[in-house]
């Protein structure tokens, strides 16, 4: 678990394409489920065509729903992004699952996002039911299963 914490550290620290990560963490809000996405400005960009046109908020609703797939206590839930905003080079999305149940008994996970981008990784933080987990996926592992004893 520490070599997960001091990865999604890097994220932070290194300069930028030293490494390829985005982290997408989990949590619980008084609203239900929520999610926040921090990835790579330019990885974005350039696995889209887009350099230097900026990032549309419901384009990349579309990306983000299309390399991913949530299915929480059985159910397939789609993505809203709420906002999405730049510091550095960095995007940040703050998302929500349509129609999630506000209790995570199970979650299975496909998740292709910015699999394009060579060596990416992408961390999931887990902050629901009073646990943190994390997860590290990437090409070979695009597919996760967490369960919670309720």
């Amino acid at each position: 678990m520490s070599a997960l914490f001091f990865s999604v550290s890097l994220l932070f620290v290194l300069p930028a394409h030293d490494v390829s990560m985005a982290v997408f963490r989990v949590s619980e809000s008084p609203e239900g489920l929520r999610l926040q996405i921090n990835f790579d400005r330019a990885d974005y960009e350039d696995i889209n065509g887009i350099q230097g046109q900026g990032i549309d908020q419901l384009e990349f609703q579309d990306y983000l729903n299309r390399t991913t797939s949530w299915i929480i206590n059985g159910a397939k839930h789609e993505i809203s992004v709420k906002d999405l905003s730049i510091e550095q080079d960095h995007f940040q999305a703050v998302c929500a699952f349509d129609g999630a149940p506000p209790t995570l008994r199970n979650l299975k996970l496909h998740n292709e996002f910015l699999l394009a981008v060579e060596d990416q990784s992408n961390v999931i933080m887990m902050e629901v039911n009073g646990k943190t987990r994390g997860f590290r996926m990437h090409e070979d592992r695009i597919q996760i299963t967490v369960d919670y004893d309720l």
